[in-house]
């Protein structure tokens, strides 16, 4: 929530001052800091729910969410963001520095789709789920609204 705040600050001076670096590090704390960490959180957030949700959906005993993507790495990736956040504007100044918040922000996302792959992996696990329709999700054994239209895996 602090980055977005002085990313504006930022802005407001980039308005003031002629210096390129206030309009880039608005960007950066804005586009990085707010955004980036916003959607990295509602990620963290959704994709277990899904699973969790599709899961109890389809007969099966989920478990909980908190045991499909635990805390521990989901606060390490955290860390790694917030690293990333002060390389990037240091490298605003430096811009060595630039190219190394590059491979700091590749390595972020990185273990981000690992750590959701994990909870993905969670859910096609072997008797994790029983098949369904995706089309209008009716059991097997059970008549399909859909597969007049296209064919349906249910009542196949």
């Amino acid at each position: 929530m602090v980055a977005p705040i002085l990313g504006l600050v930022a802005l407001a001076i980039s308005a003031i001052h002629d210096a390129d670096h206030w309009s880039v590090l608005a960007g950066v704390l804005i586009l990085h800091g707010g955004f980036g960490g916003a959607i990295s959180a509602m990620l963290y957030k959704i994709v277990p729910f899904l699973t969790w949700l599709h899961l109890t959906q389809s007969g099966v005993k989920a478990p909980n969410m908190k045991k499909l993507l635990p805390d521990p790495p989901i606060r390490q990736q955290l860390r790694l963001h917030l690293v990333v956040l002060v390389v990037l504007v240091a490298g605003i100044f430096e811009p060595l520095l630039a190219r190394l918040a590059g491979l700091l922000m590749a390595a972020e996302f990185t273990w981000l789709l690992l750590n959701l792959l994990r909870v993905i992996r969670a859910w096609h696990a072997p008797g994790a789920h029983k098949k369904f329709c995706y089309l209008c999700l009716t059991p097997p054994g059970e008549i399909c609204t859909s597969s007049r239209l296209s064919g349906c895996s249910a009542v196949r």
